[in-house]
């Protein structure tokens, strides 16, 4: 279903939205928390190898590609699955990752939102067989992201015809 479902299409954008931004400056960005917070061991054992008088160049040598490579993997999972950019139309919904914002031009793979619920900062959705997380903080526009899901999920009561759900 790559196809627009409808014309009036509701477009909310995160805060970690790319705004514009390649996905290799996307990639460049994010990777700076990760890869510091990998590279802490190897500088604390770096330090302590210096300290007992012991090669440093083994530790710099296995450590910062191992470091490297769990950061690079982190970075890569984690801009593939948040969420930054969510179109509501109708009854259907679309997201996109941080990845796939960063290219403007591919296509929206409109599915249906199956569930929504609270959980205790945000909302969790189902669309399709996957689940998101939503919080609050990542939206600047998080109430009328809500009404609209809601009236995603429930057509019928937003358009006053019942509780009967058209699944087609």
């Amino acid at each position: 279903m790559d196809s627009n479902p409808a014309a009036n299409i509701a477009v909310y954008r995160s805060r970690l939205h790319p705004d514009g931004r390649t996905r290799r400056g996307v990639f460049g960005v994010e990777m700076v928390r990760p890869l510091s917070m990998t590279m802490l061991p190897v500088m604390i054992g770096t330090l302590v190898a210096m300290l007992q008088g012991i090669s440093v160049l083994s530790v710099l040598y296995i450590g910062f590609p191992v470091a490297a490579l769990l950061a690079f993997g982190w970075t890569w999972i984690q801009l593939r699955t948040k969420v930054c950019e969510i179109l509501v139309s109708d009854q259907k919904i679309a997201m996109r990752s941080v990845f796939s914002a960063a290219v403007p031009t591919e296509k929206h793979h409109w599915k249906l939102l199956i569930d929504m619920r609270r959980n205790g900062k945000g909302v969790t959705i189902t669309v399709g067989l996957e689940e998101f997380n939503l919080e609050p903080e990542d939206w600047p526009m998080w109430q009328d992201l809500i009404g609209q899901l809601d009236e995603a999920l429930h057509p019928s009561n937003a358009q006053g015809q019942g509780p009967e759900r058209d699944m087609a």
